[in-house]
């Protein structure tokens, strides 16, 4: 176990307006240098710059990475650490700044861009394609997404109700989301959902739904500003194919979008915005001491348990873990303060060590046989050093039923005095002797209870009623029957024969009678099945030739005509509302621009009262804006409508689909029972491809609309140019279907 130190790297927002002589850096020698000098009086001139007695800062890192790309970020910073969890290490890889500086950006990317992507999206992806160059492992990859909102827990895989977060904004919410520690040490959250991926599309459609669900609002530095921290987590579980070895890699890696620390100066935050502030802020102060204290070597305790992010990153910093820092900047002078704030933390954060080892652990079918070969080894020993002491026949296997009777017979014979003593060869034979032993007593004391409560029965029934003296006679020789009784009891039988009805005959016995009752029964069964083989042979009527064109033609107008009039129904319908959904589509598209129309009308009038000196709006002005807002209220209302209609056609056609499957199985069944397709002796059987087919084109002859066809297109031009973007982008689209779970108002 080798303490590491987590690592730091510094990354820079691209910007026009870098303060190139405020902020030096130097990615050769990995530093940079805060020049503040002559601007210690900063209050006097500028809010931009420091109020410090101290005038210049040099900080440095393991790497900086000023206006790089995507792709050189994950190479330098995430690719390590990546491999390190395909090696069974477990891996942190975290964005810290403030807010704008580029976090989500880093970690996510830019969702329909995918150039641009993020960390996640690429981790994802090389995670993917080295697991294929393991052919001799077997690995189970799991996905979890968690979101810590105003010091509550929320699942961004799960269903989230609005209902929740009002629960979530109060002071009495109980999480149903608890962060736990096992007996190891090792961070859990009870209620937290791990969901098995099998591709890299359906990892990425985990991180899109996700994204979908995530609390988002925007302020003046910020338009879409994350208002939690988020830890997209991948849990991988790696086993040898090779039965021999039993060892089983387990390894986590948390990919964490801090929400960004904020000054309410700046942003000028009100209201649920503000309350927001305060708990990001006072979350990240407490991973702030929790890293302070880390980097002291003299404190006892860490404040982990402070807040629910530093108790969850509890492996993360000072725990068996892989950890790197990416500190984002935002270099303009205005925000300077909140960059030397940022680089003082990263600062502290490279103090902290961790100790990252392998989690190996065996398998128990592989430690079954482990154990086995051990006490085989062990046994082997002891014989040897029985035949050192003179002792030829010690047996130290589980004695075998045959020897516990044998040993019980001769306990008994030692109780009785037959034999003086019982021969003691091992400790083996000492604990079988006690344990027959406590047996014996056990059953003595149960046969003792039984005759006690059997004597004390009998006694209570002498006495409640007194038989004549002759009873028991009359009982051997008339035998005395019950009125509806129709035998006795037989002794240690423990049941009689049943019972008969009081106006039941006696049947007279015939000849078959003697054959026992079970040889009656089979051979009845076998004259009944005889019975009914000839009457399929003879009776069964003779399959008809005719193809699987025309039988289903057949189905169609006999037994299938519900079905398949339901589905022309449906595909009618279907239809019918793809056209309604194209001309709403045009009406939402003239409405925009008709908006657009009236946007430009304005800002030509605006310019022209500019070039006059005249910023007063006229009355034509003011009607347009007039105009602006009630077309955008009908692009509102027909936006609606169009969605639900597009909901209302996937409804459509998903039950299209069962449908039509359900028509096909059908059919299948009743070709079988009822045809036999003439080519089937030439050529071996085929499927039901061809009514599959006809099935499918049942109400889709109508064309596909101009949406379905640029999709076709787009799908058939990224297969051809950029194969490798597909995963993502069918993804993202699947994310973008998806229903938006959360419904956060600010």
């Amino acid at each position: 176990m080798v303490n590491t130190p987590v690592q730091v790297c510094v990354r820079t927002r691209p910007t026009a307006f870098f303060a190139q002589d405020v902020i030096v850096l130097d990615e050769s020698k990995k530093t940079i240098d805060i020049k503040n000098k002559g601007r210690i009086n900063a209050k006097q001139n500028s809010v931009n710059y420091l109020e410090t007695k101290r005038e210049d800062y040099s900080f440095k890192f393991d790497k900086t990475l000023h206006n790089v790309s995507q792709d050189s970020v994950f190479n330098e910073c995430a690719a390590d650490i990546t491999q390190a969890f395909l090696e069974g290490y477990n891996g942190t890889v975290m964005a810290y700044g403030q807010t704008g500086s580029g976090k989500t950006y880093t970690m996510i990317g830019a969702p329909n861009n995918y150039k641009n992507r993020g960390l996640i999206p690429r981790v994802i992806q090389q995670v993917f394609a080295d697991m294929s160059n393991y052919p001799e492992k077997s690995f189970t990859l799991r996905v979890s997404y968690m979101e810590i909102y105003n010091e509550q827990l929320f699942d961004l895989l799960s269903d989230i109700s609005d209902a929740q977060l009002e629960k979530a904004n109060s002071d009495n919410y109980e999480d149903n989301m608890v962060i736990m520690e096992d007996n190891k040490g090792n961070i859990m959250v009870r209620g937290l959902k791990c969901h098995i991926v099998n591709s890299e599309e359906e990892a990425l459609s985990m991180l899109f739904e996700g994204e979908t669900n995530r609390a988002i609002c925007e302020h003046q530095l910020n338009k879409a500003s994350t208002r939690s921290h988020c830890i997209f987590t991948l849990y991988l579980e790696a086993r040898s194919r090779v039965e021999s070895e039993g060892q089983v890699v387990l390894s986590k890696l948390n990919l964490v979008d801090l929400a960004g620390s904020e000054r309410v100066s700046k942003t000028h935050s009100s209201g649920l915005v503000l309350t927001e502030a305060k708990y990001i802020n006072k979350s990240l102060s407490f991973l702030e001491q929790v890293v302070i204290a880390l980097g002291n070597p003299s404190r006892e305790h860490i404040p982990y348990r402070q807040s629910k992010l530093t108790y969850f990153l509890k492996d993360s910093l000072g725990g068996n873990c892989k950890t790197l820092m990416i500190a984002n900047i935002w270099g303009e002078e205005q925000h300077l303060e909140e960059t030397v704030s940022t680089l003082k933390f990263a600062t502290r954060m490279m103090r902290v060590s961790n100790e990252a080892t392998i989690n190996v652990h065996m398998n128990p079918d592989a430690l079954i046989k482990k154990y086995e070969k051990e006490i085989k080894e062990l046994k082997q020993e002891l014989s040897m050093h029985d035949q050192l002491r003179g002792i030829n026949q010690a047996n130290y296997d589980p004695y075998t039923e045959e020897q516990k009777i044998e040993l019980r017979r001769e306990i008994r014979s030692y109780v009785n005095g037959e034999i003086d003593e019982l021969e003691i060869k091992n400790i083996r034979r000492i604990k079988e002797i006690f344990s027959q032993f406590k047996l014996m007593l056990k059953e003595a004391a149960s046969l003792s209870e039984q005759e006690s409560i059997t004597n004390a029965s009998t006694a209570r029934e002498k006495q409640q009623t007194a038989p004549p003296s002759n009873f028991a006679g009359k009982i051997h020789e008339e035998k005395i029957y019950d009125e509806n009784g129709v035998g006795e009891v037989e002794n240690k039988a423990g049941f009689g024969v049943g019972e008969a009805k009081p106006n039941a005959e006696f049947q007279k016995r015939t000849k078959r009678s003697a054959v026992p009752v079970s040889a009656r029964d089979n051979e009845k069964s076998m004259n009944v099945s005889m019975s009914q083989n000839s009457l399929l042979e003879t009776d069964r009527p003779k399959k008809i030739k005719m193809s699987r064109n025309d039988a289903f033609e057949e189905y169609k107008r006999t037994e299938g005509k519900a079905l398949h009039e339901n589905i022309k129904e449906n595909s009618q319908t279907l239809k019918d509302k793809k056209s309604l959904f194209r001309i709403i589509t045009q009406r939402l598209n003239d409405t925009k621009a008709e908006i657009d129309d009236f946007k430009s009308k304005i800002e030509k009038k605006q310019i022209e009262n500019a070039h006059m000196g005249d910023d007063i709006v006229d009355e034509e002005e003011l009607r347009w804006f007039q105009v602006i807002k009630e077309k955008k209220e009908v692009y509102k209302q027909v936006f609606e409508e169009r969605k639900m209609l597009k909901s209302e056609m996937d409804y459509i056609e998903k039950a299209l689909e069962n449908l039509r499957q359900t028509l096909i199985a059908n059919f299948q069944t009743f070709y079988d029972d009822n045809y036999q397709d003439p080519a089937e002796e030439q050529k071996p059987p085929l499927s039901s491809r061809s009514s599959r087919k006809e099935v499918e084109e049942e109400g889709k002859e109508d064309v596909l609309d101009e949406g379905e066809k640029f999709e076709k297109l787009w799908y058939n031009k990224l297969q051809q140019e950029d194969p490798e973007s597909l995963n993502y982008y069918m993804a993202y689209k699947k994310a973008g279907k998806a229903k938006k779970v959360t419904n956060r108002k600010f």
